[in-house]
């Protein structure tokens, strides 16, 4: 996603359940697998033509930013906030302003001019997703007289946590109103995953429309989720030399290729329906988002248009820019967690460690974690780049010049991603740390790497952690490591994005089953392909698969069965893993299936 500085307003420039462990059951064999589940977004069942989450009673009321460029605090607290009503967590009475939007744009980690014209107020989800995971803690930055803190705060936790909307748009000095940095953290809510939904077909080039496929997915993400963060460009909402909103309608659409996204709005929902004008008048094209700004209740209140709340605009599907990425949040309820959470890094994704992550290599990838108390860790929390990825993780409690030393203290194989984003992989058993202790989390990718791993460059401005070296590290053969900070090329130093989720024990969801039918363990064939056939039996919408190491794929079928057909058996053993996507979330155990080609 192309930066942006976060635009000014006008002339101002279903119930979910988490962590559920899955019983599959075969014809001759019983497997355990505990299973993040949170349902696929990939539904085989029909769309309506029009939603809105203000109809359906899970909206948020409007929010204003004033003139500063912090639309991404507000989307973010907006998706976030509204996801909570969505599962049935809290509603909407008590979700509504619940995070202070002005304690992230402070304390999120980045530079901000605090006197006017008040630059550097941009940024981007990632930032936002990085503050929302982020345990309680203070850090000193390189240009700051005060410490940043933490993660989410309560709105009303402090008076300094109030937006001060009135002293920015009087061009006040807002060094008065910092909030302080030692705050406790939302006591009651965490957020746990943050789904990242991106156009990669033909809707991906610069000057086309996103694809009807992937505006299918996103509507489909609403439905499951709630609101969802987005980025589109507004530049020329009011100014020339376009002028293109439609004032009289409330409809907006950037048709060109030239710009990039430069403001972060909310998507509550659609109408296939709804015509969108310039405003001049001229038909831009028929379908829109129905979109939640943070401009307040007295932009797009127009009364003729297709019925919307005050302060939300139709924008056009035939935008060019707008909704080729967006965002989901899940939240859960804080229940034993910790507030605390170990962490190397205040951001998340800022770059790509191209040099050390190359498909098609072996990739391993290792971070240093040290308590600050005894505790016990019960996840480990990453960001991938890629759908379908695949990983073995190990902790470990020493180090060496060869890497990891002794045996692991705990060890997850052919955990399963499916869905690019943060995402939070639940331990077997807790592991107790001990206070100074460190530990080693190492992360193999194996060689089927889609794409980069996610490399934080931006807290290197972090002033109190001046060395990043022996934090964390990559290797190719999990032989000979390179340091991050101290053995890369300046423009590739930087953290690997990992997490320690602390906490005092785990939860005891519920149970579910998938069948595997006419499977005998082993599979004995001399054919160099067969087919397999599956019945679901928890409202699975999807099989993922993959033969041996190979690529991760997606089984035929839906709701009721799947099939899959597994070609290239050599000869001897051939194992085949599945892992069911009733989620987004991560599959830590696949069901294996043997075929012996003889």
């Amino acid at each position: 996603m192309a930066g942006h500085d976060g635009f000014r307003s006008k002339n101002r420039p279903f119930n979910l359940s988490c962590n559920q462990p899955l019983v599959f059951v075969t014809s001759r064999f019983f497997v355990v697998v505990l299973l993040t589940v949170i349902p696929l977004v990939t539904e085989a069942r029909p769309l309506p033509s029009s939603y809105s989450l203000a109809d359906a009673g899970f909206m948020i009321p409007i929010k204003d930013q004033g003139v500063l460029g912090t639309c991404w605090t507000f989307s973010s607290s907006t998706v976030f906030e509204t996801s909570l009503v969505r599962q049935g967590l809290l509603p909407v009475s008590e979700a509504s302003n619940l995070t202070s939007e002005w304690d992230m744009a402070i304390h999120d980690g980045a530079f901000t001019d605090l006197v006017a014209p008040y630059n550097g107020w941009g940024g981007f989800p990632y930032q936002a997703v990085g503050y929302y995971t982020r345990g309680f803690g203070r850090w000193k930055l390189q240009g700051r007289n005060f410490l940043v803190g933490g993660g989410p705060v309560l709105r009303t936790g402090d008076p300094l946590n109030a937006y001060p909307l009135a002293a920015a748009n009087n061009n006040l000095d807002l060094s008065p109103y910092v909030p302080p940095a030692n705050q406790p953290l939302l006591s009651g809510y965490r957020l746990t995953q943050a789904l990242e939904f991106v156009e990669t077909d033909s809707g991906a080039a610069k000057g086309k429309a996103p694809t009807r496929a992937f505006r299918d997915i996103v509507k489909h993400a609403i439905l499951r989720y709630g609101a969802l963060d987005t980025n589109m460009n507004a530049a020329f909402i009011y100014g020339p030399p376009f002028n293109t909103f439609n004032f009289k309608y409330d409809t907006y659409a950037y048709t060109g290729h030239s710009l990039a996204p430069d403001h972060d709005v909310t998507i509550i929902g659609w109408n296939d329906d709804v015509p969108v004008y310039d405003a001049n008048g001229t038909l831009l094209g028929v379908g829109a988002w129905l979109i939640q700004n943070s401009w307040g209740t007295s932009f797009a209140k127009s009364k003729e248009a297709v019925s919307k709340p005050d302060g939300c605009f139709w924008l056009g599907y035939c935008d060019t820019v707008a909704t080729k990425y967006c965002c989901a949040m899940v939240p859960e309820r804080r229940q034993a967690f910790s507030n605390v959470v170990l962490q190397n890094q205040l951001f998340f994704y800022a770059g790509d460690l191209s040099g050390g992550f190359l498909a098609g290599t072996p990739t391993l990838a290792a971070t240093k974690l040290v308590p600050q108390t005894d505790t016990k860790l019960l996840r480990v929390g990453l960001w991938t780049v890629a759908d379908r990825c695949a990983m073995d993780i190990r902790v470990y409690g020493g180090w060496g010049v060869r890497g990891p030393i002794g045996t692991p203290l705990a060890e997850l194989r052919d955990v399963l991603i499916p869905t690019r984003g943060y995402s939070e992989v639940p331990l077997l058993a807790p592991v107790g740390l001990t206070t100074g202790q460190p530990i080693y989390v190492v992360v193999d990718f194996g060689a089927n790497l889609d794409s980069p791993a996610a490399l934080d460059n931006k807290s290197l401005a972090v002033k109190d952690i001046l060395d990043f070296s022996n934090l964390s590290w990559v290797s190719k053969d999990g032989r000979h490591w390179q340091d991050l900070f101290a053995d890369v090329d300046q423009k590739e130093k930087g953290i690997w994005i990992l997490k320690g989720i602390l906490g005092r024990e785990r939860a005891r969801p519920n149970s579910a089953t998938l069948s595997v039918t006419g499977v005998r363990a082993p599979l004995v064939t001399s054919a160099s392909s067969l087919k397999l056939r599956g019945v679901n039996s928890y409202n699975t919408e999807r099989v993922m698969w993959r033969l041996g190491k190979g690529k991760v794929r997606t089984a035929k079928g839906g709701t009721l069965a799947w099939q899959i057909s597994v070609r290239g058996l050599k000869p001897g053993k051939n194992v085949v893993s599945l892992w069911p996507t009733t989620a987004t979330g991560v599959a830590t155990s696949p069901v294996k299936v043997t075929i012996v080609r003889r």
